[in-house]
């Protein structure tokens, strides 16, 4: 999982969402800010349907 946020601020209130969605074991995750115009937020995510 790949994220970007638009404010470093916002990195403890986007992990608390984080740990309400995603299950552990967590997988392999980084998360960096970067300049995403009038987003707050991006993920890229590749997943695998069993």
């Amino acid at each position: 999982m790949r994220s970007g946020l638009r404010a470093g601020r916002d990195f403890a209130g986007f992990n608390a969402i984080y740990e309400k969605f995603v299950e552990i074991p967590y997988p392999a995750r980084t998360t960096v800010g970067s300049f995403l115009g009038d987003f707050l937020v991006e993920i890229d995510v590749v997943a695998v349907v069993p």
